[in-house]
């Protein structure tokens, strides 16, 4: 008996994991993604600071060469 009851608890148990999987899948499968060109839209426009202090660019910095 005590086997009997352990099974159908067990079973139980898996069948509300996997609800919970299922449901959770389908909830985060129904999010709504953000496009990669929403910032575009806005057209959001930065301006040159005046008064701040110039920094090094490091787009032009190159890297010494190994010996």
């Amino acid at each position: 008996m005590n086997r009997v009851r352990s099974i159908v608890i067990n079973s139980i148990l898996s069948v509300v994991l996997f609800l919970l999987i299922m449901a959770s899948v389908l909830v985060i499968n129904d999010a709504h993604a953000v496009q990669a060109d929403a910032a575009a839209v806005d057209q959001v426009v930065y301006l040159q600071l005046d008064n701040a202090p110039p920094v090094r660019d490091l787009a032009q910095q190159r890297l010494a060469p190994l010996e």
